[in-house]
């Protein structure tokens, strides 16, 4: 097969969100402060966005789905919500979530910032319109962290004792493509955002380079072996399960909403450049069970386990046309619990004599 040089990857709509609260009344993290907030997030998307602000009620027959739900039309969830995966689960919209402040006290009055990625339906800018406003209807601007006790009240009774306090939401900024930011959302003040294609780009140069790798927060891998899944150490970390963590994080994304993101006419020069044998097809009719298997990374906080490692790691002989991807991979994250700011890491990249 000829492949044209234009041909693009396929892209994945994408927002990247800055948000700043301030914390309404003294605040305590007493879990990993990424999930809590990225569980947060998302518990509120689904009380408020469901038309509650409306005083919406509806649990009948197609609650929830856009093409049978009576209500479908003036909702704000089944806008924004990604379609069923199952007869009982419903994934979120794809976030990645990183926290700038590394504290777990917030007392009343302090700043608190944090990042996320909508992906897909999540990044178109009218469903984030719709999103702000469900989120502007709790109690004037205000979360709760008072249902998180609830995590932790089985196994941890001290803990939820000092799970509380609210966080205000006082604004959101954009960041676009070239690093700039431009504030969107204050208490006075909406501008609807701009939409960007998230692709890696194409390289053809055979020019080769040395790569650093420096995670910045815990990477979590895991590896199924005789039936037994085992958490992988820095002594097993590679070239190659780097390439096929991005790799693969990129195309369940993609394969939310893309047809035809299973088919890439680059697929195997990719892997030869990375010197990987390329994985089986994946029928388009599989992508959803992928997509549910990558990233059902919610809910249930006492029996996830959150261990990790951190670390640089240095490659030699990378091939041009695959720092894209690696560049790529320092938005998407690697690894599991990507969804909670697991998996971030640095590039730093020289060019081989």
């Amino acid at each position: 097969m000829t492949i044209n040089s234009d041909t693009p990857y396929p892209a994945i709509d994408h927002l990247h969100l800055g948000l700043t609260f301030t914390a309404a009344a003294d605040t305590v993290f007493t879990r990993h402060k990424g999930s809590t907030l990225r569980n947060l997030f998302d518990t509120a998307l689904y009380r408020l966005a469901c038309n509650r602000e409306k005083g919406c009620r509806y649990r009948g027959p197609g609650a929830l789905d856009p093409t049978t739900c009576p209500e479908a039309a003036d909702c704000s969830y089944t806008a924004i919500a990604m379609p069923f995966t199952s007869n009982r689960v419903r994934l979120p919209a794809a976030y990645l979530l990183k926290c700038s402040d590394g504290r777990q006290r917030f007392e009343t009055g302090k700043r608190l910032y944090f990042e996320i990625l909508l992906f897909g339906r999540a990044g178109n800018g009218n469903h984030l319109l719709r999103l702000i406003a469900a989120l502007d209807s709790l109690g004037q601007r205000y979360f709760s962290l008072d249902h998180f006790k609830a995590f932790f009240e089985p196994d941890h009774p001290e803990e939820a004792a000092a799970t509380s306090g609210r966080l205000r939401l006082e604004k959101i900024a954009q960041f676009r493509p070239a690093g700039e930011k431009s504030v969107i959302f204050s208490r006075s003040f909406y501008r609807p955002p701009d939409v960007f294609p998230l692709a890696p780009a194409k390289t053809a140069a055979p020019t080769t380079y040395t790569v650093t790798v420096e995670f910045i927060t815990p990477v979590h891998l895991e590896r199924k072996t005789a039936g037994e899944r085992r958490l992988l150490t820095p002594n097993d970390f590679d070239f190659p399960l780097l390439f096929r963590s991005i790799r693969g994080r990129y195309q369940s994304l993609a394969g939310i909403n893309l047809p035809a993101a299973g088919h890439d006419p680059y697929e195997d020069r990719l892997w030869q450049e990375a010197g990987l044998v390329p994985p089986p097809r994946i029928r388009q009719a599989d992508w959803h069970r992928i997509v549910r298997r990558k990233n059902r990374e919610t809910v249930n906080l006492n029996r996830r386990d959150y261990h990790g490692f951190t670390g640089s790691f240095t490659f030699d002989q990378v091939s041009a046309g695959l720092l894209s991807w690696l560049r790529l991979g320092e938005k998407l994250h690697i690894g599991k619990l990507t969804t909670f700011g697991y998996g971030e890491y640095r590039l730093d990249i020289h060019k081989e004599a």
